[in-house]
């Protein structure tokens, strides 16, 4: 079986993915089963889904999930391995909204919980 890349997809989605090579580079620890597939699921959304308000907002979820462990702790929190699924639409959009969902409160919470630090 012969697979075809579209370039012209392939150089639009690098344009709009920023963090793209963070993220598919991300050291994985053996047991993170949700990151492992939370990864995989983030590929294969990036490169099959068309609206690119949404693809940029995702690479910046998972650019904070990769880069940040109290993102990545909370998120994991939310999400299971059986919300992971690419191939129904129902659960795709459902993980979507939890993941931006997420984002916005987290976001809301980081401005209020603000840590001052003491000069000594």
């Amino acid at each position: 079986m012969i697979h075809t890349i579209d370039m012209d997809n392939v150089k639009k989605v690098f344009g709009i993915c920023n963090y793209y090579d963070e993220i598919i580079n991300y050291e994985i620890e053996e047991d993170d089963l949700i990151s492992f597939n939370l990864i995989d699921f983030y590929k294969d959304y990036v490169f099959s889904y068309k609206g690119d308000d949404k693809i940029k907002l995702i690479d910046n979820c998972m650019y904070k999930y990769v880069s940040d462990y109290n993102y990545r702790k909370g998120l994991k929190n939310i999400i299971n391995n059986r919300d992971i699924d690419l191939n129904s639409y129902k659960k795709t959009n459902k993980l979507i909204r939890k993941i931006i969902k997420y984002d916005d409160n987290y976001e809301d919470e980081k401005v209020r919980n603000i840590v001052v630090s003491k000069w000594i």
